[in-house]
């Protein structure tokens, strides 16, 4: 069954190859928004995004990687941004009667990932990161099955080795710890 699996991995890679080349900037610079989304905390476009990650690549190099806190980038956003209607019953409770304010973090609420990654794009821009070419959002089993492939991983600072039982605890922690 392994030889299996990664045969047709292969397959679909080499069926796929011209959209592998273009993320990896073989026609040019491109600039990828990960969103590392919280399934745990449901959101309409998959989870709670609470980190993100800038990556460019341009002719097959990774040129940037750089690591966002979610919160951090909500603290960029200057000016007020009244949410949907759809949110608007959550009413802030410094000011009874206004709506929310609406930040990168609630943008995960459209019904499809094309309009949260519209709105997340818009905002992460604002937020100062500039605009990107693309959006994706994983989750906690992407995450999981790739560290599956990779595991035992060993930080400095962590004292456990990560596998992909813990992994979820552990970066919850450094997340919000």
């Amino acid at each position: 069954q392994g030889f299996e699996s990664v045969k047709k991995s292969f397959e679909s890679f080499i069926a796929h190859q011209d959209i592998w080349y273009a993320l990896l900037g073989k026609n040019g610079p491109i600039r990828i928004l990960l969103l590392n989304q919280n399934s745990d905390e449901l959101r309409a476009g998959g989870g709670f995004p609470w980190t993100a990650f800038i990556i460019e690549f341009n002719s097959g190099k990774l040129t940037r990687f750089q690591f966002y806190d979610i919160y951090a980038l909500d603290w960029q956003l200057k000016w007020y941004r009244p949410s949907p209607e759809g949110i608007n019953q959550f009413r802030s409770r410094e000011y009874p009667g206004k709506s929310a304010e609406f930040e990168i973090r609630d943008a995960n609420y459209y019904p499809t990932f094309h309009e949260s990654a519209t709105k997340i794009d818009e905002l992460t821009r604002t937020a100062g990161i500039g605009s990107v070419d693309l959006v994706v959002g994983i989750n906690q089993k992407f995450l999981e099955d790739v560290i599956k492939i990779v595991e035992p991983i060993r930080l400095p600072g962590i004292t456990v080795p990560i596998d992909h039982y813990n992994a979820m605890l552990v970066l919850s922690m450094l997340v919000e710890g």
